[in-house]
């Protein structure tokens, strides 16, 4: 069972409440990381084999509507059959759901960096929104996905290895976002991790922080917390 956390814990009244700066801190995703399993109560089983909060993917909490991210991975991950492959992943396929309340991916790779945003409810089993298909359709400069939609994040680049960062915003109602890895079935075998660079910026904000105030958000996130099941990375909350 892995016991990573990262919250940051200490950042001032005001940074929490009103932050006019983008932030940038960097996340592990391991391969056994299940996109299906997110929102999941403790115990909850899925997929061939994977259960909450063991396989559950990272958890981001704190932020708005119309917030952006984007993200900069680095590492392989393996399953599937496939040895170690990057955050792009390899042979388009469609990920099927498993009654979850989380909705199908079309047109992702093998082991690809995924995400998935929902509010603070639980994904309802039987109800899940329409899937997001990206056959041939991964080169888009920004993206709002749905409450529970799977998304291709793959290096979070326009093209592969190079282009444009690509741009993801919070849809109404998200409260929270989860990063994992595509596979087809039982999660809880696949190896390897992420290093996911994660910059966040409330929405309606484009300044670029001074010195004073990175270091004060290093000071924040350089305090963490253990001995929690499921990985969480507290981001500041906008007013």
């Amino acid at each position: 069972m892995r016991t990573g956390f990262f919250a940051a814990l200490s950042l001032s009244a005001a940074m929490l409440t009103t932050p006019a700066f983008a932030a940038t801190t960097v996340v592990a995703v391991v391969g056994s990381d299940n996109p299906f399993l997110a929102g999941a109560a403790d115990g909850a089983a899925c997929c061939g084999g994977d259960s909450a909060p063991t396989h559950s993917p990272a958890v981001f909490i704190g932020f708005a509507n119309g917030s952006t991210f984007s993200f900069a991975p680095t590492g392989f991950t393996n399953g599937a059959g496939y040895g170690d492959v990057g955050p792009e992943g390899t042979l388009n396929f469609d990920m099927f759901d498993f009654n979850t309340g989380i909705a199908n991916a079309l047109g992702v790779g093998v082991n690809s960096l995924l995400g998935v945003f929902l509010t603070d409810a639980a994904p309802t089993p039987g109800a899940e929104p329409a899937s997001l298909d990206f056959n041939g359709a991964r080169s888009f400069a920004s993206l709002t996905p749905g409450i529970g939609q799977i998304f291709f994040i793959g290096d979070g680049l326009t093209g592969t290895g190079s282009g444009a960062t690509q741009l993801f915003t919070a849809p109404t109602g998200a409260t929270r976002l989860f990063l994992g890895v595509a596979d087809g079935t039982g999660w809880y075998n696949n190896g390897g991790s992420l290093a996911v660079t994660v910059t966040f910026e409330p929405a309606g904000v484009g300044a670029v922080p001074e010195p004073a105030t990175w270091a004060m958000m290093i000071l924040g996130f350089g305090l963490v917390g253990a001995s929690v099941r499921r990985r969480v990375h507290a981001l500041p909350i906008t007013a």
